[in-house]
């Protein structure tokens, strides 16, 4: 797999996962919108600029929590404003190295905890995809010769001129 197959992995990942009722994104964390599944009736820049407002906003209230053998950097905090069937829910991700956000709005769902593992999968599936893509282009980036001798590099090179 290559990154130009992200859209279409994220879409079969969603599809199996059957969070098809539901608008999701996936933002970096400035709120610029990286993969989209957009359902509901609202203007999608607005929703993730608020969405990214609201998770800038509550990463900065954890760094006030005390930072003793209890919380630590690494917590997996998550954030949810929601009722019994509606709401938002916010998880951390990252990206290449780089801190994004997955978002959902959600309505009439039966069960909203078990949408909320569905959706904690699919980070951690995608997390997956990226790297192993990181991987598979470290090793292209690396030495795809170093096996090869100056005697059969120096016999392709004449083999080309003649």
């Amino acid at each position: 797999m290559n990154l130009n197959e992200l859209p279409q992995f994220l879409t079969k990942e969603i599809q199996v996962l059957g969070l098809v009722k539901q608008s999701l994104f996936l933002c970096r964390n400035d709120g610029i919108i990286l993969f989209k599944k957009h359902l509901h009736d609202f203007d999608q820049e607005t929703a993730s600029a608020l969405l990214s407002g609201i998770w800038q906003a509550a990463s900065a209230l954890t760094e006030l929590l005390p930072n003793d053998k209890k919380h630590s950097k690494n917590d997996f905090y998550r954030l949810s404003f929601d009722t019994s069937s509606k709401g938002i829910y916010l998880i951390p991700t990252k990206l290449n190295q780089k801190d994004c956000f997955w978002g959902m709005i959600f309505d009439e769902e039966l069960n909203p905890a078990q949408t909320k593992v569905k959706l904690r999968e699919l980070a951690t599936k995608l997390e997956k995809f990226m790297e192993k893509n990181e991987n598979k282009e470290s090793e292209i980036k690396g030495h795809p010769f170093s096996e090869i001798t100056d005697e059969e590099i120096d016999f392709a090179f004449n083999k080309m001129r003649n």
